[in-house]
């Protein structure tokens, strides 16, 4: 009898501690932005949200419950140097994490995919600082519990894309497998983006190299027809120099003829 209580306790011990795995299989929706090229597939029964985000923060995805409120998947975009390379901008990164963060402990550190590109991927716990400035910027929603992060990295195009997905450790595990499935259906196509929708300053500078261009061949243009303007005044003078020198030698010409008449005619101015 006291065998079949202490099995009955680790059982029912068992399934009051055993999580819940979310299931990757059920439905998902594409999310496309064509202001910057990407996509991504993310389960239709979450929330996503585009507005009053941090900056370069394109997009956020959570599930509608209010018990797993502090799970949360982000896209984020920013640019970097052209000479920055990936590893480069992981050492940098990391370096910010241990700054931002208290209680930071790397849990994973290794290379990995990210839409076809070579990218880094680190898992890791801490806890926020409660600095309002820093949460502003950094947009973390836990503050008070020990948080688990899986962050995935690429560089492409002078640009970083990150993917992060946030939650209580005590939860992580139970969205994983949806977070690893947004992870690997996330696409980067360049040739999609829509110019139209591009910050003003991009469109601004692809109009003002335009114009330069314009500018530049209507100034060809002119310098070609003053340079055979120039031709065809010099060819004119030419031509004038030229007939005015045959006139004189004709004058010159007829005025001999007239004195060689004028002698035959009085014989006497020829001695």
């Amino acid at each position: 009898m006291k065998e079949n209580t202490v099995i009955l306790i680790i059982i029912i011990f068992l399934i009051a501690t055993t999580s819940v795995v979310v299931n990757a299989d059920q439905d998902f929706l594409t999310y496309k932005n064509s202001t910057y090229g990407i996509k991504i597939q993310h389960p239709s029964n979450w929330e996503k949200v585009e507005v009053d985000l941090p900056i370069n923060m394109i997009v956020t995805f959570n599930p509608k419950t209010e018990d797993d409120s502090d799970t949360v998947i982000d896209i984020l975009i920013t640019p970097i140097p052209s000479d920055m390379a990936l590893d480069n901008f992981t050492d940098d990164y990391i370096d910010l994490l241990r700054d931002i963060y208290i209680d930071f402990t790397i849990i994973e550190s290794s290379q990995s995919f990210l839409a076809g590109n070579s990218a880094h991927k680190i898992v890791y716990t801490a806890r926020m600082e409660r600095d309002d400035t820093l949460k502003n910027v950094m947009e973390v929603y836990h503050v008070d519990t020990l948080e688990k992060v899986m962050e995935v990295w690429t560089v492409n195009n002078n640009k970083v894309y990150i993917i992060s997905y946030y939650a209580e450790q005590k939860t992580y595990d139970n969205y994983l497998p949806v977070a690893q499935k947004m992870v690997d259906s996330f696409e980067i196509n360049l040739f999609e983006i829509d110019t139209s929708s591009i910050p003003n300053t991009v469109n601004e500078r692809h109009r003002g190299i335009n114009f330069g261009v314009t500018i530049i061949i209507i100034l060809f243009v002119i310098l070609v027809g003053f340079i055979a303007l120039l031709a065809i005044r010099s060819r004119h003078n030419k031509h004038q120099n030229t007939d005015t020198s045959d006139g004189e030698r004709v004058d010159a010409s007829l005025d001999g003829e007239r004195v060689d008449a004028s002698l035959d005619d009085d014989p006497s101015k020829r001695e």
